[in-house]
């Protein structure tokens, strides 16, 4: 059990004390805002920061750590107007107002992708920029992921949503031209080629997952290897693609490195048609119907939607 207790603003000298009689871990959170008119936003900021700890904690089997190594007790989120945000070691900062990127994408699932980068890049980071697309595309993909299971995204909005990085990557500069690995470090780097690298990285976790989840008859899953990094690799032990590759054999069985060879170093385009099909998905929840392969099931599995039988 994970128990938030909210510091007032500025709360260093003034901090509460647990309840001793909850069992579990406590994080202490201060919320920062930049204007009283963000003051709103408070009550749905505890419940994301909640629901988020607990799903995360329960994937990673652990809280974050700090740079000490010591797991997270104290948390301080920072809050200002505009766009996108950032996480440092017990440090979020997130940018609050009405713009939808991409015309779904809210402060909400910023919130939630930042607060994964607690895990994914603070408490087990990159070796260098060639891992971008796992730091960031991973991290998008369970955000996504967890916007489903809060209903940030609807149930019937899911194949949608999940196809919209998948056509951005399809058409993003640079695809065929340099590799998803190599993209951070060429032609103006991690801006110019955000789309194959963010959403690139989350169709490769997409497929990752899948492709583990089919040969392992969905009793493994990329769970298993975040639950892995979380173990094994830290801020000054990081990961690299080739220690992915190794590290998703020893915890799901499933051999990578052909998929690495060609679609995270090599320039090879993701054949995401040969594992699933998000149309099918969404015609099946749009308009019914059974769904007679396994692929079906499994895909509906991996994003977790309803099945409706």
């Amino acid at each position: 059990m994970i128990w938030l207790t909210y510091l007032p603003q500025a709360s260093a000298q003034n901090p509460l004390v647990p309840d001793a009689s909850k069992t579990g871990t406590t994080l202490n959170v201060s919320i920062e805002f930049s204007d009283s008119s963000l003051k709103k936003f408070e009550p749905r900021l505890r419940v994301l920061l909640e629901e988020a700890f607990s799903e995360y904690v329960g994937l990673f089997g652990g809280m974050p750590k700090a740079k000490d190594g010591d797991e997270y007790t104290e948390l301080k989120l920072k809050v200002s107007h505009g766009v996108g945000g950032e996480a440092d070691p017990e440090y979020i900062e997130l940018r609050i107002d009405d713009t939808k990127q991409f015309g779904f994408y809210t402060w909400e699932m910023t919130l939630l992708h930042e607060i994964f980068h607690l895990w994914n890049g603070e408490t087990f980071r990159y070796s260098s920029d060639r891992e971008q697309w796992f730091n960031e595309g991973v991290t998008e993909y369970y955000t996504f992921k967890l916007a489903v299971k809060l209903g940030i995204i609807s149930q019937t909005q899911v194949a949608s949503r999940f196809a919209y990085p998948l056509g951005s990557y399809l058409s993003s500069r640079g695809l065929t031209k340099t590799s998803m690995s190599l993209a951070p470090l060429v032609d103006g780097g991690k801006r110019d080629h955000y789309f194959l690298i963010y959403h690139g990285g989350l169709v490769a976790a997409m497929v990752l997952d899948y492709q583990i989840r089919s040969s392992s008859n969905n009793t493994f899953s990329l769970d298993y290897l975040m639950r892995e990094l979380y173990l094994s690799k830290s801020r000054d032990n990081r990961y690299t693609n080739e220690a992915l590759v190794d590290l998703i054999d020893t915890s799901t069985g499933f051999k990578a490195k052909q998929f690495f060879d060609r679609y995270i170093e090599g320039k090879l385009i993701i054949p995401v048609g040969r594992y699933f099909d998000l149309g099918r998905l969404d015609f099946r929840q749009r308009m019914g119907g059974t769904f007679k392969q396994e692929r079906d099931t499994v895909l509906e599995d991996m994003l977790e939607v309803t099945r409706s039988e």
